[in-house]
Protein backbone atom coordinates (compact mmCIF):
# COMPACT_ATOMS: atom_id res chain seq x y z
CA UNK A 1 0.00 0.00 0.00
CA UNK A 2 1.48 3.27 -1.33
CA UNK A 3 1.03 6.08 1.27
CA UNK A 4 2.15 9.67 0.33
CA UNK A 5 0.62 11.40 3.80
CA UNK A 6 3.53 11.95 5.34
CA UNK A 7 5.00 14.40 2.82
CA UNK A 8 5.45 17.98 2.82
CA UNK A 9 2.87 20.10 0.01
CA UNK A 10 5.37 20.14 -3.27
CA UNK A 11 7.95 22.84 -3.90
CA UNK A 12 5.46 23.95 -6.99
CA UNK A 13 2.67 24.46 -4.62
CA UNK A 14 5.06 25.91 -2.13
CA UNK A 15 5.70 28.36 -5.07
CA UNK A 16 2.28 29.62 -6.25
CA UNK A 17 1.43 30.38 -2.96
CA UNK A 18 4.56 32.03 -1.56
CA UNK A 19 6.48 33.69 -4.02
CA UNK A 20 4.09 34.07 -7.61
CA UNK A 21 2.50 37.55 -7.65
CA UNK A 22 -0.94 37.82 -9.05
CA UNK A 23 -0.74 36.42 -12.80
CA UNK A 24 2.94 35.82 -12.36
CA UNK A 25 3.69 31.91 -14.38
CA UNK A 26 5.57 28.97 -12.16
CA UNK A 27 7.88 27.86 -14.84
CA UNK A 28 9.54 25.43 -12.29
CA UNK A 29 10.66 25.03 -8.53
CA UNK A 30 12.30 22.88 -6.45
CA UNK A 31 13.08 21.89 -3.44
CA UNK A 32 16.92 21.68 -2.59
CA UNK A 33 19.31 21.70 0.82
CA UNK A 34 22.96 21.58 -1.15
CA UNK A 35 24.68 23.87 -4.21
CA UNK A 36 28.23 23.47 -4.83
CA UNK A 37 30.18 25.26 -7.23
CA UNK A 38 32.25 24.38 -10.68
CA UNK A 39 34.56 27.53 -10.57
CA UNK A 40 37.85 28.08 -10.86
CA UNK A 41 40.32 28.76 -8.03
CA UNK A 42 36.93 27.84 -5.65
CA UNK A 43 36.14 24.54 -3.46
CA UNK A 44 33.17 22.89 -4.27
CA UNK A 45 31.51 25.17 -1.41
CA UNK A 46 32.83 28.16 -3.26
CA UNK A 47 35.60 29.04 -0.79
CA UNK A 48 39.15 30.34 -2.56
CA UNK A 49 41.35 27.99 -3.04
CA UNK A 50 45.30 28.24 -4.04
CA UNK A 51 48.22 27.08 -4.09
CA UNK A 52 49.35 24.74 -6.53
CA UNK A 53 47.45 21.48 -5.27
CA UNK A 54 44.19 24.08 -5.39
CA UNK A 55 44.94 24.90 -8.89
CA UNK A 56 45.31 21.64 -9.71
CA UNK A 57 41.77 20.47 -8.40
CA UNK A 58 39.93 23.76 -8.64
CA UNK A 59 37.46 22.30 -10.91
CA UNK A 60 34.76 19.86 -10.98
CA UNK A 61 35.88 16.71 -13.07
CA UNK A 62 34.97 13.10 -13.25
CA UNK A 63 35.00 11.50 -10.69
CA UNK A 64 34.27 15.02 -8.47
CA UNK A 65 30.99 15.38 -9.97
CA UNK A 66 29.96 11.59 -9.91
CA UNK A 67 30.93 11.38 -6.02
CA UNK A 68 28.99 14.94 -5.23
CA UNK A 69 25.76 14.24 -7.39
CA UNK A 70 25.67 10.56 -6.03
CA UNK A 71 26.80 11.37 -2.70
CA UNK A 72 25.71 10.09 1.05
CA UNK A 73 24.36 11.98 3.84
CA UNK A 74 25.87 8.90 5.66
CA UNK A 75 28.31 9.68 8.13
CA UNK A 76 29.87 13.20 8.54
CA UNK A 77 32.91 12.80 6.86
CA UNK A 78 31.22 12.91 3.20
CA UNK A 79 29.73 15.54 1.60
CA UNK A 80 25.62 15.10 0.89
CA UNK A 81 25.03 15.21 -2.67
CA UNK A 82 24.29 18.01 -4.92
CA UNK A 83 20.79 19.29 -5.33
CA UNK A 84 22.67 22.35 -7.93
CA UNK A 85 25.66 22.95 -9.27
CA UNK A 86 26.80 26.61 -10.07
CA UNK A 87 29.56 27.10 -12.85
CA UNK A 88 31.34 30.16 -13.98
CA UNK A 89 34.07 31.05 -15.89
CA UNK A 90 35.53 33.06 -12.57
CA UNK A 91 34.94 33.82 -8.87
CA UNK A 92 32.99 36.80 -8.55
CA UNK A 93 31.19 35.97 -11.80
CA UNK A 94 27.05 36.14 -11.28
CA UNK A 95 26.21 33.29 -9.99
CA UNK A 96 28.61 33.52 -7.66
CA UNK A 97 28.12 36.93 -6.04
CA UNK A 98 24.38 35.74 -5.63
CA UNK A 99 24.95 32.54 -3.81
CA UNK A 100 27.84 33.14 -2.14
CA UNK A 101 26.53 34.67 0.99
CA UNK A 102 24.16 31.27 1.13
CA UNK A 103 25.85 28.91 2.81
CA UNK A 104 26.61 25.80 0.32
CA UNK A 105 25.13 22.98 2.79
CA UNK A 106 21.83 22.89 4.66
CA UNK A 107 21.65 19.71 6.07
CA UNK A 108 17.81 19.84 8.18
CA UNK A 109 16.33 23.52 6.74
CA UNK A 110 15.13 22.99 2.94
CA UNK A 111 15.67 25.96 0.71
CA UNK A 112 13.06 26.35 -2.17
CA UNK A 113 14.17 27.60 -6.01
CA UNK A 114 11.42 29.08 -8.09
CA UNK A 115 11.87 30.41 -11.65
CA UNK A 116 9.56 32.99 -13.01
CA UNK A 117 9.70 34.88 -16.07
CA UNK A 118 10.11 37.00 -14.24
CA UNK A 119 12.94 36.14 -11.61
CA UNK A 120 14.76 33.58 -10.62
CA UNK A 121 14.14 33.43 -6.50
CA UNK A 122 15.63 31.02 -3.39
CA UNK A 123 13.95 31.20 -0.14
CA UNK A 124 15.26 29.54 3.21
CA UNK A 125 13.04 27.72 5.39
CA UNK A 126 12.28 29.77 8.56
CA UNK A 127 14.47 28.02 11.32
CA UNK A 128 12.21 26.65 14.30
CA UNK A 129 11.00 28.91 17.01
CA UNK A 130 13.28 28.01 20.32
CA UNK A 131 12.03 29.31 22.99
CA UNK A 132 14.95 30.45 25.93
CA UNK A 133 14.23 29.58 29.50
CA UNK A 134 12.55 32.53 32.10
CA UNK A 135 15.65 33.52 34.25
CA UNK A 136 15.41 32.06 37.46
CA UNK A 137 14.04 33.58 40.40
CA UNK A 138 16.43 34.60 43.09
CA UNK A 139 13.99 35.20 46.19
CA UNK A 140 12.52 32.03 48.12
CA UNK A 141 8.84 33.30 47.14
CA UNK A 142 10.16 33.48 43.44
CA UNK A 143 11.75 30.09 43.65
CA UNK A 144 7.81 28.86 45.35
CA UNK A 145 6.13 30.86 42.30
CA UNK A 146 8.12 28.98 39.78
CA UNK A 147 7.70 25.72 41.04
CA UNK A 148 3.95 26.15 41.13
CA UNK A 149 3.77 27.45 37.69
CA UNK A 150 5.90 24.49 36.33
CA UNK A 151 3.39 22.27 38.23
CA UNK A 152 0.61 24.19 36.20
CA UNK A 153 2.40 24.20 33.28
CA UNK A 154 3.40 20.58 33.10
CA UNK A 155 -0.06 19.68 34.36
CA UNK A 156 -1.33 21.55 30.85
CA UNK A 157 1.14 19.62 28.77
CA UNK A 158 -0.05 16.28 29.65
CA UNK A 159 -3.85 17.05 29.50
CA UNK A 160 -2.67 18.31 26.16
CA UNK A 161 -1.03 15.21 25.19
CA UNK A 162 -3.51 12.97 26.74
CA UNK A 163 -6.40 15.40 24.99
CA UNK A 164 -4.89 14.82 21.66
CA UNK A 165 -4.39 11.72 20.62
CA UNK A 166 -4.71 12.04 16.54
CA UNK A 167 -2.30 10.50 14.35
CA UNK A 168 0.41 12.05 13.02
CA UNK A 169 2.19 11.63 9.42
CA UNK A 170 5.37 13.88 9.63
CA UNK A 171 4.45 17.21 10.00
CA UNK A 172 0.69 16.32 9.06
CA UNK A 173 -1.87 16.14 11.44
CA UNK A 174 -5.21 13.92 11.21
CA UNK A 175 -8.10 16.40 10.16
CA UNK A 176 -5.87 19.49 9.79
CA UNK A 177 -4.94 20.74 6.61
CA UNK A 178 -1.77 20.06 4.92
CA UNK A 179 0.19 23.39 5.59
CA UNK A 180 3.02 24.64 3.54
CA UNK A 181 6.26 25.36 5.23
CA UNK A 182 7.61 29.21 6.01
CA UNK A 183 9.73 30.53 3.99
CA UNK A 184 12.31 33.58 3.73
CA UNK A 185 13.38 34.86 0.39
CA UNK A 186 17.52 34.96 0.46
CA UNK A 187 18.23 35.40 -3.01
CA UNK A 188 16.56 37.27 -6.44
CA UNK A 189 17.97 37.03 -9.70
CA UNK A 190 15.76 39.75 -12.05
CA UNK A 191 15.23 38.53 -15.60
CA UNK A 192 17.58 41.32 -16.86
CA UNK A 193 20.26 38.91 -15.41
CA UNK A 194 18.78 35.75 -17.01
CA UNK A 195 19.91 34.81 -20.45
CA UNK A 196 18.36 31.48 -20.77
CA UNK A 197 16.73 28.20 -19.08
CA UNK A 198 17.10 24.85 -20.95
CA UNK A 199 16.24 21.13 -19.90
CA UNK A 200 19.37 18.64 -19.50
CA UNK A 201 20.38 15.39 -18.77
CA UNK A 202 20.25 15.84 -15.50
CA UNK A 203 17.42 18.41 -14.80
CA UNK A 204 16.80 22.24 -15.20
CA UNK A 205 19.51 25.06 -16.62
CA UNK A 206 19.63 28.67 -16.01
CA UNK A 207 21.96 30.21 -17.77
CA UNK A 208 22.98 34.37 -16.38
CA UNK A 209 24.07 36.88 -19.27
CA UNK A 210 27.98 36.56 -18.01
CA UNK A 211 28.04 32.73 -19.63
CA UNK A 212 27.75 31.90 -15.29
CA UNK A 213 24.52 29.75 -14.20
CA UNK A 214 23.12 27.06 -12.09
CA UNK A 215 21.93 23.46 -13.10
CA UNK A 216 19.08 21.91 -10.40
CA UNK A 217 20.31 18.51 -11.18
CA UNK A 218 18.51 16.26 -8.27
CA UNK A 219 16.43 17.99 -5.34
CA UNK A 220 15.45 16.60 -2.12
CA UNK A 221 12.07 16.06 -3.41
CA UNK A 222 13.45 12.68 -5.58
CA UNK A 223 13.91 11.69 -2.01
CA UNK A 224 11.07 13.25 -0.29
CA UNK A 225 8.71 11.44 -2.37
CA UNK A 226 10.66 8.20 -2.97
CA UNK A 227 8.34 5.30 -1.85
CA UNK A 228 11.19 2.40 -1.51
CA UNK A 229 8.55 -0.57 -1.72
CA UNK A 230 6.92 0.60 -4.69
CA UNK A 231 8.67 -1.79 -6.94
CA UNK A 232 8.30 -4.78 -4.59
CA UNK A 233 4.26 -3.57 -4.82
CA UNK A 234 3.93 -3.54 -8.40
CA UNK A 235 5.45 -7.22 -8.69
CA UNK A 236 3.56 -8.56 -6.35
CA UNK A 237 0.16 -6.37 -7.97
CA UNK A 238 1.13 -8.00 -11.04
CA UNK A 239 1.20 -11.33 -10.14
CA UNK A 240 -1.91 -11.50 -8.27
CA UNK A 241 -4.17 -9.87 -11.32
CA UNK A 242 -2.50 -12.16 -13.50
CA UNK A 243 -2.41 -15.17 -11.26
CA UNK A 244 -6.28 -14.30 -9.81
CA UNK A 245 -7.92 -12.05 -12.06
CA UNK A 246 -7.01 -12.02 -15.47
CA UNK A 247 -9.09 -13.65 -18.41
CA UNK A 248 -7.60 -16.63 -20.97
CA UNK A 249 -6.06 -14.57 -23.51
CA UNK A 250 -6.19 -11.12 -22.31
CA UNK A 251 -2.91 -9.33 -21.66
CA UNK A 252 -1.87 -6.95 -18.30
CA UNK A 253 -1.29 -3.65 -19.76
CA UNK A 254 -1.75 -1.89 -16.72
CA UNK A 255 -2.50 -2.97 -12.97
CA UNK A 256 -1.99 0.46 -10.12
CA UNK A 257 -0.91 -0.75 -6.54
CA UNK A 258 -3.19 0.46 -4.03
CA UNK A 259 -2.72 4.10 -2.98
CA UNK A 260 -3.91 5.96 0.11
CA UNK A 261 -5.35 9.47 -0.50
CA UNK A 262 -7.96 11.27 -1.67
CA UNK A 263 -10.01 11.67 -4.84
CA UNK A 264 -10.76 15.07 -6.34
CA UNK A 265 -13.12 15.49 -9.21
CA UNK A 266 -13.37 18.84 -11.72
CA UNK A 267 -17.35 18.50 -12.65
CA UNK A 268 -17.43 21.22 -15.23
CA UNK A 269 -16.92 24.15 -12.92
CA UNK A 270 -17.25 22.37 -9.54
CA UNK A 271 -15.08 21.24 -7.09
CA UNK A 272 -15.47 18.23 -5.14
CA UNK A 273 -12.57 17.76 -3.11
CA UNK A 274 -12.70 15.17 -1.56
CA UNK A 275 -15.01 13.67 -3.82
CA UNK A 276 -17.96 11.46 -2.94
CA UNK A 277 -19.69 8.98 -4.88
CA UNK A 278 -22.66 10.27 -7.52
CA UNK A 279 -22.78 6.50 -9.05
CA UNK A 280 -23.78 2.86 -7.57
CA UNK A 281 -21.02 1.84 -5.22
CA UNK A 282 -21.11 -1.64 -3.29
CA UNK A 283 -20.81 -1.66 0.61
CA UNK A 284 -17.75 -1.96 2.05
CA UNK A 285 -15.79 -1.66 5.44
CA UNK A 286 -14.36 1.59 5.36
CA UNK A 287 -13.16 1.43 9.17
CA UNK A 288 -12.52 5.03 10.85
CA UNK A 289 -10.79 7.54 8.43
CA UNK A 290 -7.66 9.64 10.76
CA UNK A 291 -6.07 11.12 7.85
CA UNK A 292 -4.69 14.89 6.90
CA UNK A 293 -6.51 17.32 4.83
CA UNK A 294 -6.36 18.46 1.66
CA UNK A 295 -4.50 21.48 2.00
CA UNK A 296 -6.32 24.85 1.19
CA UNK A 297 -4.33 25.79 -1.25
CA UNK A 298 -5.17 22.90 -3.46
CA UNK A 299 -8.98 23.67 -2.71
CA UNK A 300 -8.37 28.07 -3.12
CA UNK A 301 -6.64 26.96 -6.37
CA UNK A 302 -9.33 24.60 -7.83
CA UNK A 303 -6.98 21.84 -8.00
CA UNK A 304 -4.43 23.54 -9.68
CA UNK A 305 -1.44 21.87 -8.14
CA UNK A 306 -3.29 18.47 -7.05
CA UNK A 307 -0.26 16.27 -7.55
CA UNK A 308 1.71 18.65 -4.97
CA UNK A 309 -0.95 18.20 -2.30
CA UNK A 310 0.68 14.68 -0.45
CA UNK A 311 -3.39 13.73 0.60
CA UNK A 312 -4.25 13.63 -2.98
CA UNK A 313 -3.92 10.87 -4.82
CA UNK A 314 -6.67 10.52 -7.90
CA UNK A 315 -8.09 13.11 -10.49
CA UNK A 316 -10.96 13.26 -12.49
CA UNK A 317 -12.17 15.93 -15.18
CA UNK A 318 -15.19 15.79 -16.72
CA UNK A 319 -18.64 17.50 -17.32
CA UNK A 320 -21.35 14.95 -16.23
CA UNK A 321 -21.57 12.54 -13.05
CA UNK A 322 -22.37 9.26 -16.17
CA UNK A 323 -18.75 9.77 -17.39
CA UNK A 324 -16.13 6.81 -17.32
CA UNK A 325 -13.72 9.03 -15.24
CA UNK A 326 -16.28 9.87 -12.88
CA UNK A 327 -17.17 6.16 -12.29
CA UNK A 328 -14.00 4.81 -12.02
CA UNK A 329 -13.10 8.58 -9.64
CA UNK A 330 -16.52 7.23 -7.76
CA UNK A 331 -14.93 3.74 -6.32
CA UNK A 332 -11.29 5.22 -5.80
CA UNK A 333 -12.91 7.73 -3.42
CA UNK A 334 -15.10 5.05 -1.85
CA UNK A 335 -12.86 2.45 -0.89
CA UNK A 336 -10.02 5.61 0.18
CA UNK A 337 -7.60 4.02 -2.98
CA UNK A 338 -7.74 0.20 -1.55
CA UNK A 339 -9.74 -0.73 -4.74
CA UNK A 340 -7.04 -1.14 -7.78
CA UNK A 341 -6.75 0.38 -11.47
CA UNK A 342 -6.69 -2.14 -13.85
CA UNK A 343 -6.52 -2.58 -17.87
CA UNK A 344 -6.17 -5.22 -20.58
CA UNK A 345 -6.14 -5.50 -23.82
CA UNK A 346 -10.16 -6.53 -23.45
CA UNK A 347 -10.98 -4.11 -20.72
CA UNK A 348 -10.78 -1.50 -17.97
CA UNK A 349 -11.92 -2.11 -14.49
CA UNK A 350 -11.42 -0.59 -10.70
CA UNK A 351 -10.51 -4.36 -8.69
CA UNK A 352 -11.81 -4.55 -5.31
CA UNK A 353 -10.14 -7.25 -2.72
CA UNK A 354 -13.04 -9.01 -1.81
CA UNK A 355 -12.13 -8.59 2.06
CA UNK A 356 -12.77 -5.69 1.86
CA UNK A 357 -16.56 -5.80 0.62
CA UNK A 358 -19.42 -5.74 3.76
CA UNK A 359 -20.42 -8.94 1.24
CA UNK A 360 -17.44 -10.39 0.24
CA UNK A 361 -18.17 -12.70 -3.12
CA UNK A 362 -16.14 -15.76 -4.47
CA UNK A 363 -12.52 -15.45 -4.77
CA UNK A 364 -9.81 -13.01 -3.85
CA UNK A 365 -10.78 -9.58 -6.16
CA UNK A 366 -14.28 -8.27 -7.37
CA UNK A 367 -14.29 -6.38 -10.31
CA UNK A 368 -16.50 -3.30 -10.45
CA UNK A 369 -17.10 -0.10 -13.11
CA UNK A 370 -15.64 -2.48 -15.88
CA UNK A 371 -15.49 -1.30 -19.18
CA UNK A 372 -14.20 -2.19 -22.88
CA UNK A 373 -10.61 -1.37 -23.25
CA UNK A 374 -11.98 0.38 -26.27
CA UNK A 375 -13.53 3.40 -24.27
CA UNK A 376 -10.16 4.25 -23.40
CA UNK A 377 -8.53 6.42 -26.03
CA UNK A 378 -4.88 6.78 -24.59
CA UNK A 379 -2.73 5.90 -21.66
CA UNK A 380 0.09 7.78 -21.05
CA UNK A 381 2.64 9.21 -18.64
CA UNK A 382 1.94 12.61 -17.82
CA UNK A 383 3.06 15.75 -15.35
CA UNK A 384 0.75 17.37 -12.91
CA UNK A 385 2.35 19.78 -11.52
CA UNK A 386 5.76 22.68 -11.98
CA UNK A 387 8.15 20.61 -9.06
CA UNK A 388 11.24 19.57 -10.30
CA UNK A 389 11.55 16.44 -9.98
CA UNK A 390 7.59 16.37 -11.28
CA UNK A 391 4.88 14.23 -9.57
CA UNK A 392 4.57 11.38 -12.21
CA UNK A 393 1.29 9.92 -12.85
CA UNK A 394 -0.78 7.92 -15.45
CA UNK A 395 -2.52 9.51 -17.60
CA UNK A 396 -6.36 7.50 -19.04
CA UNK A 397 -8.33 9.38 -21.27
CA UNK A 398 -11.90 8.06 -22.26
CA UNK A 399 -13.55 8.45 -25.28
CA UNK A 400 -16.55 10.23 -23.93
CA UNK A 401 -13.54 12.91 -23.31
CA UNK A 402 -13.09 12.71 -19.64
CA UNK A 403 -10.02 11.85 -18.11
CA UNK A 404 -8.22 10.22 -14.45
CA UNK A 405 -5.13 11.12 -13.64
CA UNK A 406 -3.47 8.33 -10.97
CA UNK A 407 -0.62 9.07 -8.54
CA UNK A 408 2.36 6.37 -9.53
CA UNK A 409 6.11 6.52 -8.61
CA UNK A 410 6.53 4.02 -11.36
CA UNK A 411 4.79 5.50 -14.41
CA UNK A 412 7.43 5.41 -16.43
CA UNK A 413 8.59 2.25 -16.59
CA UNK A 414 4.86 0.76 -15.83
CA UNK A 415 4.36 2.24 -19.73
CA UNK A 416 7.98 1.27 -21.11
CA UNK A 417 9.46 4.59 -21.02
Amino acid sequence: MSNYLHRTLGAGAHARALVCRPGEQLRWAGFARTHYYDIKRLSPVGEPKGGALGRGIANFTGDVVSELLGGSDEGSDKPPPADVLISGPAPDCLAHRYLRDLPSISRVLLRLWVLTPDRLVVLTERPPVVEEPPEPAQSLLGKASRFGKGLAKFGKDVAAIVADNRTKFGDNLEGEPVAPKEFLPAVEIPAAQIAGTSTTGRGVQVSLVDGSGFEFVRGVAASNWEIPTAESELKIVTKEMSGHWLRSGERLVLACAPINGYTGVRLGDDLRLPHEPLGEVPEVKPGKLKWPRPADWTIRTQGADWADDPTVAFWAHATRPDQDAVRFADHLAHTRGDARLTLTTARAAVVYPSSLLAAPGDGPFTTFCEVDASRVRRLSADRADRSVPPSPVIRLDFTDDSVLLVRDPLTSRRLGR
